[in-house]
């Protein structure tokens, strides 16, 4: 509060003024107006990798794959089996099984039967009374052979070379005749064990190295 004092002197005035002493606050005035919002800060780093969350349910089964190939499984109480087609069978194998007895029973195919290889069993472990051949029989039965042109009746269009049974049987000695030559005992039809018929060549070669080694001696 200010206090103020006038003198007067002559023409002159003077005025003397003092501060007093400091009211109280007064009231807080009423809050102003929200101002306007203020640009966006600049953003800040990336926080860093969260934890895993954990695994989820496990997915349905997929589809069942497509079945493999089947084997051929032939069973029967006869000595022998015939199959009527095409044995066709890749990867599962082909079972031959005698229903009765243990003994190993022949497979007849009546159409083409193919594969890779061919294998004959000829384990020594399995054989006994084991000797020399006597190779004159094999070269004279293969001095008699005749390989013939044909074709199959039931395959009038397909064009064959080989061997015919009976004469193969005829040239045979009686000794020899069931090791080339068989009768299938369901079609009563003759066959021949084709895989025999190399040991006439081996005889046969054997003989002609002799030949060879004689007539070498003798122009010397």
């Amino acid at each position: 509060m200010w206090t103020k004092i006038t003198f007067s002197n002559g023409a002159l005035a003077y005025s003397v003024s003092r501060n007093g002493y400091n009211g109280g606050t007064g009231p807080t005035g009423p809050v102003g107006p929200v101002g306007p919002t203020g640009p966006t800060g600049p953003g800040g780093t990336p926080g860093g990798i969260g934890p895993t969350g954990p695994t989820g349910p496990t997915g349905p089964t997929g589809p069942v794959g497509p079945t493999g190939p089947n084997g051929v499984a032939i069973q029967s109480t006869s000595t022998s089996v015939i199959v009527t087609g095409v044995v066709s069978n890749t990867g599962g194998g082909i079972i031959v099984k005698q229903t009765d007895s243990p003994v190993a029973k022949n497979l007849t195919l009546s159409n083409l039967c193919q594969a890779s290889s061919f294998y004959a069993t000829s384990d020594r472990r399995l054989k006994e009374n084991i000797k020399d051949a006597d190779e004159l029989p094999l070269i004279k039965t293969f001095d008699e052979l005749k390989t013939r042109e044909f074709n199959f009746k039931n395959s009038p269009d397909v064009h064959q070379v080989g061997l015919i049974a009976q004469e193969l049987q005829d040239a045979a000695p009686d000794s020899l005749k069931e090791c080339f030559v068989t009768t299938n005992e369901n079609s009563g039809y003759l066959a021949i064990n084709e895989n025999k018929l190399i040991y006439l060549c081996i005889a046969k070669i054997h003989q002609l190295e002799k030949e060879i080694e004689e007539l070498k001696t003798k122009t010397r």
